[in-house]
């Protein structure tokens, strides 16, 4: 037969393991039972008025569950907490949530709790059973991050179409000042015309952009004898050549690596002539990267693709040698 405890104790397992006294009185269990019982068998008492069942398995998610529950209605994971649990980042080292401004700090999570004046009730996402910023609000309090582990971030949740960047515009307009505001918006505005998959992917685009070779900021559907087609990451049109970014990240899979091969086999039947480029060669040996990078482009400019005005400025001298040797040259 159910009881009032026992209706208490499922409802437990549904937030791993954590209880409050108004979850207790809730389900009919008075409060003064849910403190003599939880006492004498043992439940953990990480804040006041919160309790953590001996059978709870001890997780970052317990220990987030009994933090919300402690701050009391309102309180959503918030930052880095937020962006684990979107699968955007590593289970955080410090735990993070944010309450409406006026809201009290319970008692022990001092420097885990923050007040914010601007949340607003469409703020509000569920992610894995519990209370955490909806994606848009997430990068607000992430806004004053590393530069690079936000713009990963935003690339990450771009890519998995968990938020668009017009949403996120939109939603900083109405926030006023906060930490990090201007340089999250100057961040938007550059990734609004450009497709990206990854950070690395990002980063290898500015330097492509950066050194001169021209490359296209969207990915560029290239036509193939088997009627399939392929995509080329990072186009370099010019010369056709193609950069493809094989990051440790969204290439690390065999079914992965395996399409990865298969995708190289298909420029076989173009004049396409790509280019692998995996995030190792790209911090540990950039200068043979851009050696084969420069090495295909004089190939193709050799078959007569591009022209000597369109080149790095570092590559049209031996342009030049090649135009004199020429059939035809004088």
């Amino acid at each position: 037969m159910e009881t009032p405890w026992n209706t208490f104790v499922q409802g437990c397992r549904t937030r791993y393991g954590v209880g409050t006294v108004g979850h207790a009185v809730a389900a009919g269990v008075p409060a003064a039972t849910f403190y003599r019982r939880t006492s004498s068998e043992g439940w953990a008492s990480p804040y006041a008025g919160v309790r953590v069942a001996p059978w709870a398995r001890p997780s970052r998610l317990t220990e987030l569950s009994a933090l919300l529950h402690a701050a009391g209605d309102g309180a959503l994971a918030c930052g880095e907490t937020a962006a684990w649990l979107y699968q955007l980042s590593p289970e955080p080292r410090k735990l993070q949530v944010c309450l409406p401004h006026g809201r009290r700090v319970p008692r022990g999570a001092e420097g885990l709790v923050r007040r914010c004046r601007w949340l607003a009730d469409s703020d509000l996402a569920m992610l894995r059973n519990l209370p955490a910023l909806a994606p848009a609000a997430m990068f607000i309090t992430l806004a004053a991050s590393d530069s690079l582990t936000l713009r990963g971030h935003l690339i990450d949740a771009l890519h998995r179409n968990q938020i668009r960047l017009p949403e996120l515009t939109n939603r900083l307009a109405a926030v006023g000042p906060v930490p990090g505001r201007r340089s999250l918006a100057r961040m938007v505005f550059e990734l609004a015309d450009r497709e990206v998959e990854s950070l690395f992917h990002d980063l290898v685009l500015d330097e492509l952009t950066a050194r001169g070779y021209r490359p296209l900021r969207t990915p560029l559907h290239i036509d193939t004898p088997d009627g399939r087609g392929v995509l080329a990451d990072i186009p370099l049109p010019d010369w056709r050549v193609a950069v493809e970014t094989q990051g440790d990240r969204f290439h690390s899979s065999r079914t992965q690596r395996t399409a990865d091969r298969r995708r190289t086999s298909q420029y076989a039947g173009t004049d396409w002539l790509p280019l692998d480029l995996d995030w190792w060669e790209w911090i540990g040996n950039r200068a043979h990267f851009f050696e084969a990078l420069d090495a295909a482009i004089l190939r193709q400019f050799e078959r007569g693709m591009g022209s000597a005005a369109l080149l790095p400025a570092h590559l049209r001298q031996r342009a030049a040698r090649i135009q004199n040797h020429r059939p035809g040259a004088f």
